[in-house]
């Protein structure tokens, strides 16, 4: 069955009739600049946790409040950097 060109594709269900290759998806979403949105937003997501983190910190030394927004904050930031070094390099 012969494959239409991805931008002709309307819905979803017509999407799932055809196979496709995972290099032919990573192919389309770069096109598409799927990759650098998703990476951007968890940059941005990362960056307000790191912040909120340490404000939390500076104002609430002798709690445990700010742990949670610098583990996410800061693993995020490391997740999203080598994402976007990745999708800009390939």
């Amino acid at each position: 069955m012969l494959r239409p060109e991805f931008d002709s594709i309307k819905d979803y269900d017509q999407f799932k009739k055809y196979s496709w290759s995972r290099t032919e998806l990573i192919d389309i979403s770069k096109e598409h600049g799927l990759s650098l949105k998703f990476d951007f937003v968890l940059l941005g997501v990362s960056l307000i946790f790191t912040v909120i983190g340490i404000i939390n910190k500076i104002n609430y030394a002798e709690s445990v409040a700010f742990v949670l927004f610098l583990v996410f904050g800061v693993t995020g930031l490391f997740v999203a950097f080598v994402s976007l070094n990745f999708s800009l390099t390939y």
